[in-house]
């Protein structure tokens, strides 16, 4: 019997899934399960960038203020488990971004929040791991969505998203496999010659070999069709 790691299979969100929690954590939604106003629009700051950048969680927990290049959107990953690096972020990041900052971060008393870090609590204390995952926990529950949803699951959705885009591109615009690995090292921050990218996008690779799957049966039946009428 072979066994597999929980974290071996598990893949990531859904292109619904992905919807229905854009929906779900927008600040104006009635259905939004978080209460204050600055809850609401830091929370969707944090899942707009793990959704645009694929960040670990430690990366995010760690980001300040001043990573966040708003004219240029840029986030500078100074505190990383592998690799210091600078990402893009969604224009709709960096427009989070600036709401939350100026409107409600700047309500905290400086002195609360003069260790600089971007999440904190509503009195300015830096966010704890267990706060971030509860948040997701409590974004799961409230949108009603099977698969599990961790930081790290939107690690994996930004793999399978970033598989989805290469795919659509045209071929003289589309990178090689080689190319292809080493863009999704830098962006991960994972070294030159790691293997990981083929762990964090499982669900489209499955996706990719349901339908290759389904067009050779398709192509066999057709072609027994075809022997059958001569």
């Amino acid at each position: 019997m072979i066994i597999q790691r929980i974290s071996d299979i598990l893949e990531g969100l859904s292109q619904s899934e992905q919807k229905a929690l854009i929906e779900i954590v927008k600040p104006t939604n009635p259905d939004n399960p978080f209460r204050s106003e600055f809850h609401r629009h830091r929370n969707q700051l944090m899942y707009e960038i793990f959704l645009s950048t694929g960040m670990r969680r430690s990366e995010l927990k760690f980001l300040k203020i001043e990573d966040v290049e708003f004219r240029t959107h840029q986030i500078h990953i100074r505190v990383s488990k592998t690799k210091e690096r600078t990402v893009k972020c969604s224009s709709y990041a960096c427009e989070y971004f600036h709401q939350f900052v100026t409107r409600h971060l700047s309500k905290v008393p400086f002195k609360d929040r003069k260790h600089g870090y971007l999440f904190t609590t509503e009195t300015g204390q830096h966010l704890s791991n267990d706060a971030i995952n509860l948040i997701f926990r409590t974004l799961q529950k409230q949108a009603n969505i099977s698969t599990c949803i961790t930081p790290h699951t939107m690690r994996r959705t930004w793999n399978d998203n970033l598989s989805i885009l290469i795919d659509s591109l045209p071929p003289d615009q589309k990178p090689n496999q080689e190319q292809e690995k080493q863009i999704r090292n830098r962006l991960m921050g994972w070294s030159s010659i790691s293997e990981m990218s083929n762990r964090y996008s499982r669900r489209s690779i499955r996706e990719k070999s349901d339908e290759l799957g389904e067009l050779l049966a398709n192509s066999i039946a057709q072609n027994k069709g075809e022997n059958n009428a001569e």
